[in-house]
């Protein structure tokens, strides 16, 4: 089986940063350093050919993935079963094929797809169904 494009690890640091909109903070709320981040980061823009922040001055994540990525990334992330992210707009649903595997709609074509075992999400990928 390939490897998953990017890990939940990278999902919960662009999470931090996207929260405290500077890696410096985040690389003190994680425990890591500022380096590190970035290059978690950069693997992630990478691994999905897309930037996720602003670069130079402002730290921002890109106001068009901002709101949608992130509120669907933190129900991920907090969710405890499978039925906590069955949420009024949200489209959550259980795709084909075996093994099983969960999509959730982000934006357009792009989805959030996950294996889930043990009430953790694994092998999270953003997809670009067309």
């Amino acid at each position: 089986m390939p490897a998953p494009p990017f890990t939940l690890n990278q999902l919960r640091i662009f999470l931090a940063v996207a929260h405290s909109r500077s890696m410096t903070h985040a690389a003190k709320l994680l425990a890591q350093t500022q380096p590190s981040l970035s290059q978690h980061i950069a693997r992630l823009e990478d691994s999905i050919g897309q930037l996720l922040f602003e670069r130079g001055r402002s730290r921002r994540v890109r106001p068009d993935l901002q709101g949608r990525c992130l509120r669907r990334l933190e129900a991920l992330d907090h969710a405890e079963s499978l039925t906590d992210l069955h949420v009024p707009g949200v489209n959550f649903h259980a795709l084909q094929g075996v093994p099983t595997r969960y999509s959730i709609h982000v934006n357009g074509p792009w989805c959030i797809t996950f294996a889930w075992e043990e009430g953790d999400a694994l092998r999270v990928d953003l997809e670009q169904y067309h």
